[in-house]
C-alpha cells in the first residue's frame, strides 16, 4: 500500500510543476509580446516627432523668405539610414487682400504644409498644416 501512495505524490508534484511551467511560458509570452509593442509604439512616435519636426522647420523658412516657392525636400534629421522627413511647402492662394479694416496694405498668403516622417521598420507618421501669413503689400512678391 505505500507503494501507491508514494506513486500519487509523485504524479501531483510532476502535475504541479507542468502547471507551474505554462504559467511561466504564458508570462514570457506576455512579456515578450508587450515588448514588441512597445517597440513599435516607440517607432511611430519617432515618426511623429520627425513629421513634427518637418513642419517646423517648414515654418521657420516659410517666417524667414519673402515670398517662398512651392518646394518640396528630403531632410535627414539624423545619420541613421532609416529615418528622413518629406516635407512639402504647397501655395494654395495668396495675394489676397487682408480682411477688416487694411484698406489693400496687408495681403495674405494660404500654404499647405505636408510633412511625412519616417522611422526604423516602416514606422511612417504624415501631418499636414495649413498656414496663412499676412504681411504688407509692398513687400516683394506680386
Amino acid at each position: 500500500m505505500r507503494r501507491c501512495t508514494e506513486g500519487f505524490a509523485v504524479l501531483a508534484v510532476l502535475g504541479l510543476l507542468a502547471l507551474i511551467g505554462l504559467a511561466a511560458a504564458a508570462s514570457l509570452q506576455e512579456a515578450l509580446f508587450a515588448q514588441t509593442l512597445a517597440t513599435v509604439r516607440r517607432q511611430q512616435l519617432r515618426a511623429w516627432e520627425l513629421s513634427d519636426s518637418g513642419v517646423a522647420d517648414v515654418l521657420v523658412r516659410l517666417s524667414a523668405t519673402a515670398s517662398p516657392t512651392d518646394y518640396s525636400a528630403e531632410l535627414r534629421p539624423t545619420e541613421a539610414a532609416a529615418e528622413s522627413v518629406t516635407v512639402t511647402l504647397r501655395r494654395v492662394d495668396g495675394g489676397a487682400p487682408a480682411a477688416g479694416f487694411s484698406a489693400g496694405r496687408f495681403v495674405t498668403e494660404r500654404y499647405e504644409i505636408t510633412s511625412d516622417g519616417h522611422a526604423a521598420r516602416g514606422s511612417f507618421a504624415r501631418q499636414v498644416q495649413g498656414v496663412m501669413r499676412v504681411r504688407p503689400a509692398a513687400m516683394g512678391g506680386e
